[in-house]
């Protein structure tokens, strides 16, 4: 391959990643500028290698298995998912990952996955619903008030779970309870059999716009002590990411 054949698929590539809901060729073509029919040679190129997957149904082109291989492959070294989640993930045995805040969306960012077979399922770069999961309701909670109102206005849900919480009325009233306790807890509302919780990562400002989740099956924090212990180490976890960007627990919110 060529370089100018290896430029324009990892600009392809990057086009892809940038419409979560999948790419027509029309759009990649408009946001590279690269010909129809050069498009189309190295879309298939990357659709053979797994880099790509292409809805014939949809007509749309989505980012491909070999792709976020490589991303769960390289949150495990320390350069991408940080120090405390790992040692956290080591400690209990159990999947913890942070998600941060972009664009109206609760994205998993970094992930250090639980060494028992029988875990939770999450990937880097997955959107996590605002309303249904621990680590993205922490972060709408400390949304600006007219920003939590705009997203609760076009809100639409989905119950994964005969636990899921639909209401926006009853989100608003829990996102509320979520600022007082300075926790989230998820039990079996995204996934039926998860237990998860999550704690807010301030910024040297007090911002917050990411948040640190341990997620474990119930039969694994039956008990009451095994809930609070796995929350104290989250809480710790979360206050250790916020010292490193430069936050005092003393500093004011």
């Amino acid at each position: 391959m060529g370089v100018q054949s290896l430029e324009r698929g990892l600009a392809l590539l990057a086009a892809v990643a940038e419409h979560r809901r999948g790419a027509s060729l029309r759009d990649l073509c408009a946001d590279t500028g690269i010909a129809h029919s050069t498009a189309h040679r190295a879309l298939m190129t990357l659709a053979e290698t797994g880099f790509v997957i292409y809805s014939a149904q949809q007509r749309l082109y989505h980012i491909g298995h070999a792709l976020t291989d490589i991303a769960e492959k390289s949150s495990t070294n320390s350069a991408v998912t940080p120090q405390p989640v790992i040692e956290m993930s080591e400690q209990t045995g159990e999947t913890v990952f942070v998600c941060e805040w972009s664009a109206r969306e609760a994205v998993c960012v970094a992930l250090a996955r639980s060494r028992h077979p029988l875990q939770l399922f999450v990937r880097i770069g997955q959107i996590m619903p605002v309303y249904a999961a621990a680590s993205a309701r922490m972060l709408l909670a400390w949304q600006p008030p007219s920003e939590r109102a705009a997203i609760l206005s076009t809100l639409t849900t989905t119950r994964f779970t005969s636990d899921t919480v639909t209401s926006p009325e009853q989100l608003t009233t829990h996102l509320g309870t979520i600022r007082e306790r300075g926790y989230d807890i998820c039990d079996s509302e995204l996934d039926d059999g998860i237990w998860a919780v999550a704690y807010p990562v301030h910024d040297a400002a007090g911002r917050v716009r990411s948040s640190v989740t341990v997620a474990v099956p119930v039969q694994r924090v039956q008990s009451v002590a095994a809930q609070r212990h796995l929350q104290q180490l989250a809480s710790q976890c979360a206050a250790r990411l916020s010292s490193e960007l430069g936050w005092e627990s003393s500093s004011p919110v």
